[in-house]
């Protein structure tokens, strides 16, 4: 499963999904301008693995 790593900016969050660690961290203010654009990789990342991730126990870790 590979890891999913966003830098972040002023109006986008830094995202950071490493599951080999157990790290699901989103960090930062959220104000894009084409919120359904800019998080498409976040999604696809979900669904891509969301079927290894069933059954395990997740943290996630939401900052502002």
């Amino acid at each position: 499963m590979d890891n999913l790593i966003i830098e972040g900016s002023k109006s986008f969050p830094k995202i950071m999904f490493i599951p080999e660690i157990n790290k699901f961290e989103i960090s930062g203010h959220s104000y894009p301008q084409d919120p359904i654009a800019e998080y498409e990789p976040v999604f696809s990342w979900i669904d891509k693995n969301l079927g290894e991730l069933r059954n395990q126990l997740l943290t996630f870790s939401l900052k502002i």
